[in-house]
């Protein structure tokens, strides 16, 4: 490179250099470069900055705590706060404010005292807060949780009468006995069905009636409020007897089989053979709400008879009908057969359905608050039939012989149980609806065979007879099978009990020397005993008055008073045995001031027995 090339590059270089100093003394401190200082006359507006930053408070701010006991119980419930735990870090705390319910409004200053006290009146959950302010000004909160009771609940009793019958049924209940510990009831509610729904407020009054117009099972319920708004609730059960397929609609009259009809009966009007049929008539007779009798006989046929005597219809099973029919709320009548049938009669007398049970059947069906079936079958099963024939389920049993027994059914716990005795066992049974369950069994007998029904009692207590070896008993347990008593009483026992109205137990005994009716008190003990001259088989009939009706193969038919004195001048004799119990019902509309009574005999015959008052 020469000299003067050297120079020119020298004079470029120089050229450049001053023009880029140029612009950056041109751009100032304010650009996007900024020159950083070379000495420490910038580090003021550091200094400043810090110092604002601080100045958002003073020292260190306090720690609040808040303390507090009790922290629940009953109303007026009085409640000792302290902050006596609070602290300032650098500094002391000089006032503290509280806030009672947790609303963002205090309600107290307490000055620099850390303690204090409230009383809540009112039931409910609060969140009292305490504020702590220190000497710089500085504050903080803490907060904690009172729960305060409703009080002590309400007890809600409800007494309920009648508990049982004929629609339209009116039923006093009476919720006067509920109290309040703590205060006082100040709102009654009625739950008529017993289905959730309240259906009536009756402000503070706690008696009231309702009328039950339809048959069926009500819980009843009362609910009581206080004035704190505390709650409580009581129920009662009330069985309405389902009469819209007449008032002694099946063996036993109704579910229970207590046997005890609202006909009134004080002497006896008129009597005569009513029907004759092919047969011996062993079945018990049921009577619709239009005054047809509907009876089995030993000539194979279901027998419909007009309240004149005539046949309204009969239909032909394959063997003998010794089972007492059923009438259902829409006029089927159920019966069973010894062809191993149970049929489903129409009310024309054309067949609806009839179900196989594989066994003889002369247990009477049993039908339950929603239209299923039950029926015992000599093969050692216990049926539950829906309406229109399907099987719902079935339940074995002990039995395969002697399986005459009638399902009595109850409600315990809105559950349906049925009770039968089968074998040597009483069994109490739960519909699950899609399956049984077995809920207890109980032994009743050493011998294989039984025909005396169950009969449930308003109580709960099932009662029922037993055949032994030689002997008999009648058994008394709780629906939930605990035993209560038994009675020997020397003889076997098919009869089915009755319960009167004041809770006596009336029950026959077969001895082949001469059958007892027993009056059994509820405690067990013998009453009194009326001897007949032949077996009792028939389940006696009680009606209005407690008189008691019943059969004896002596071929008479009794009718005693309450006392086991006779009703009659003289014992009413038919031309055979009488195993067939009575049915006891009005002549007439409902509430008729007459009655009649039906009974079946073994010289073929139903007879029919007219009271008047």
């Amino acid at each position: 490179m020469n000299l003067r090339k050297l120079l020119c590059i020298s004079k470029c270089i120089l050229f450049l250099t001053v023009a880029l100093l140029a612009m950056l003394s041109a751009c100032g401190t304010g650009g996007d470069l900024p020159v950083p200082p070379s000495d420490s006359s910038a580090r003021p507006q550091r200094e400043f900055q810090a110092h604002s930053r601080q100045a958002s408070y003073v020292g260190d701010p306090p720690v609040a705590v808040l303390e507090a006991n009790p922290t629940e119980g009953d109303p007026p419930l009085l409640v000792n706060f302290s902050a006596a735990d609070s602290f300032d870090p650098d500094g002391e705390i000089v006032n503290y404010q509280w806030d009672w319910e947790g609303d963002g409004v205090y309600d107290f200053d307490s000055g620099s005292y850390p303690t204090t006290y409230h009383t809540y009146t009112d039931y409910g959950w609060y969140h009292p807060v305490v504020k702590v302010t220190d000497n710089d000004g500085n504050t903080a909160t803490d907060t904690i949780a009172i729960q305060v009771y409703l009080g002590q609940p309400p007890v809600a009793v409800l007494d309920a009468g009648p508990l049982e019958g004929n629609p339209p049924l009116v039923v006093t209940l009476d919720a006067s006995d509920s109290s309040d510990p703590d205060g006082e009831i100040v709102k009654f509610e009625w739950d008529w069905e017993g289905d959730g729904h309240y259906d009536y407020d009756s402000g503070t009054n706690p008696t009231l009636e309702y009328t039950y117009t339809l048959g069926g099972v009500y819980l009843p319920t009362v609910k009581v409020t206080d004035d704190r708004g505390n709650v409580h609730s009581d129920s009662e059960r009330i069985w309405v007897w389902d009469t819209s397929p007449g008032d002694w609609w099946m063996f036993g009259r109704e579910r229970t089989h207590r046997r005890r009809s609202t006909a009134p009966w004080l002497r006896v009007a008129a009597t005569a053979p009513f029907f004759t049929t092919g047969g011996d008539v062993n079945s018990s007779p049921a009577v619709a709400k239009d005054g047809t009798v509907y009876v089995g006989s030993d000539d194979y046929k279901l027998y419909a008879i007009k309240p004149d005597g005539g046949v309204k219809w009969s239909y032909q099973s394959g063997n003998w009908i010794w089972s007492s029919p059923a009438i259902g709320p829409d006029g089927t009548v159920y019966a069973g057969s010894y062809d191993n049938y149970l049929y489903a009669i129409n009310s024309n007398g054309t067949l609806k359905w009839r179900y196989n049970t594989g066994g003889f059947v002369d247990s009477s069906p049993a039908i339950g608050i929603d239209g299923t079936v039950y029926v015992l079958s000599y093969s050692g099963d216990l049926y539950a039939l829906l309406p229109d024939g399907r099987l719902k389920w079935t339940q074995p049993v002990s039995g395969t012989f002697g399986n005459s027994s009638s399902p009595a059914i109850y409600v315990v716990n809105d559950s349906i149980v049925i009770y039968v005795s089968s074998g040597m066992m009483l069994y109490a049974i739960v519909d699950l609806e899609i399956q049984p369950l077995m809920w207890w069994t109980r032994v009743i007998s050493d011998f294989p065979f039984q025909f005396s029904s169950p009969t449930v009692s308003e109580d709960g207590t099932v009662y029922v007879g037993a055949i032994k070896s030689g002997d008999g008993s009648v058994w008394a347990f709780s629906y939930n099978g605990s035993l209560k008593w038994e009675y020997p009483t020397g003889s076997p026992v098919a009869s089915s009990p009755a319960i009167g109205g004041d809770r006596t137990v009336y029950i026959g005994t077969a001895n082949s020397g001469g059958g007892e009716m027993l009056a059994l008190n509820p405690d067990g003990s013998l009453q009194w005993s009326f001897l007949t001259g032949g077996e009792i088989w028939s389940s006696p009939a009680i009606d209005r008055y407690g008189n008691i009706y019943f059969g004896s193969q002596d071929n008479n038919i009794y009718a005693l008073k309450k006392n086991g004195s006779p009703l009659w001048d003289t014992p009413y004799q038919t031309g055979g045995d009488v195993d067939s119990s009575p049915a006891i019902t009005f002549a007439g509309t409902a509430g008729g001031s007459g009655s009649l009574m039906y009974v079946g005999s073994n010289d073929d015959k139903i007879y029919v027995f007219a009271g008047a008052p």
